[in-house]
C-alpha cells in the first residue's frame, strides 16, 4: 500500500519558498520604495507656524470644506492635494489712479493688511484659489477707493482729515469684504498725488483763501479798534459836558500830579486860562 511522505513542517517550507522567491519579493520591495520615494512630495506636507492646510480629495468629492490641517506634518494619499496657506497677517501695497468727482485724475499709494479666517479656508480656496490676495483683495481695495475718492473734489480731499478718510475707505472695504472670509486689519494711503499743474491751482487757491480770511479778520479787527474809540470820544464829550473842564486840560493836570509825586526834582510853573502846566528841570 502506497503511503504519501510526510509534508516538512511549516516553518520548514516558507522557509524554501522564500529562498526560491526571495529575488522577485526584494525587486517588489526595490519598486515599492522607488515610488513611495518618488511620490514623496505628493504623500508627506510639513505645514509651517501659522500656516492651516486644505485637502483636495479626488475620490471624496473634491475639496474637503469640513477640516482644514493644523500645522505639523501631514500625510494624505499620492492621489489627493494638499495646498498650504498662511494665516498670518498679509500686506499688499500698489499705486493705482481713481478720479474725483470732478473727473480729476489723482494717484494713490496704498497699502493694505488682512488675513484669513482659518476656519474659511476650504470656502476661501474652492472660490478663490492660493492667488486670493491678488483675485479679492486686491480688487477690492481699488473699488473701495474709487467709491470714496469719486466722492470728493480735489481740494476737498486736500482738506479733509486724514484719519476720516482712511476710516472711510476701511468702512466700505470691511463691507465688500464681510462674506469672503477675508479680515482687513486697516488701510493706509502712503502718497495722494495729483498733475503738477493741479496741484499749484489748489495750493494758490488755498493761499487765496488764507489771505482772504486774514484780511477778513484785519477788518473785524479795524472795526473793533473803531468802535472803541467812537466810545471813547464819546466818554471824553461826556465828562468835557459834564465837568466843564477841557480834556487836554484834564490830562495835563494828571499829568502834573503824577510828575509832583515821583522822587525827581523838577520846577512846575502853573498857568492860567486854558494854557497847561509847563514843567521844568531834569532827573538827577
Amino acid at each position: 500500500m502506497f503511503t504519501e511522505p510526510p509534508r516538512p513542517p511549516v516553518r520548514t517550507r516558507f522557509a524554501l519558498w522564500f529562498r526560491e522567491y526571495s529575488v522577485y519579493m526584494a525587486i517588489v520591495i526595490l519598486v515599492i520604495l522607488f515610488f513611495v520615494v518618488l511620490a514623496s512630495n505628493r504623500i508627506f506636507y510639513n505645514i509651517g507656524p501659522g500656516e492651516r492646510g486644505v485637502r483636495w480629495a479626488r475620490f471624496g468629492g473634491g475639496t474637503v470644506l469640513t477640516e482644514t490641517y493644523p500645522e505639523g506634518l501631514r500625510l494624505i494619499y499620492p492621489w489627493d492635494r494638499m495646498y498650504v496657506y498662511s494665516v498670518r497677517v498679509q500686506e499688499i501695497h500698489d499705486t493705482v489712479t481713481v478720479l474725483s468727482s470732478n473727473g480729476l485724475p489723482i494717484s494713490i499709494s496704498y497699502s493694505c493688511r488682512f488675513h484669513p479666517f482659518p476656519s474659511s479656508l476650504p470656502d476661501l480656496h474652492q472660490r478663490y484659489g492660493p492667488q486670493y490676495s491678488d483675485t479679492l483683495v486686491r480688487p477690492e481695495v481699488i473699488s473701495a477707493l474709487r467709491v470714496v475718492i469719486g466722492n470728493y473734489r480735489p481740494e476737498d480731499i486736500y482738506a479733509r482729515d486724514e484719519a476720516g478718510l482712511l476710516d472711510e475707505i476701511f468702512t466700505v472695504l470691511q463691507a465688500n469684504l464681510t462674506n469672503h472670509d477675508v479680515v482687513v486689519q486697516d488701510v493706509l494711503v502712503k502718497e495722494l498725488r495729483l498733475t503738477p499743474e493741479l496741484e499749484a491751482a489748489i495750493n494758490e487757491k488755498l493761499i487765496q483763501e488764507q489771505t482772504a480770511l486774514k484780511y477778513e479778520f484785519t477788518l473785524k479787527s479795524e472795526e473793533g479798534e473803531r468802535q472803541r474809540k467812537v466810545i471813547e470820544a464819546q466818554g471824553i464829550r461826556a465828562f468835557s459836558d459834564i465837568s466843564r473842564i477841557d480834556i487836554l486840560r484834564w490830562r495835563g493836570l494828571q499829568a502834573t500830579e503824577a510828575l509832583a509825586k515821583s522822587a525827581n526834582a523838577k520846577t512846575i510853573v502853573i498857568g492860567t486860562g486854558q494854557q497847561l502846566p509847563i514843567i521844568l528841570g531834569s532827573d538827577k
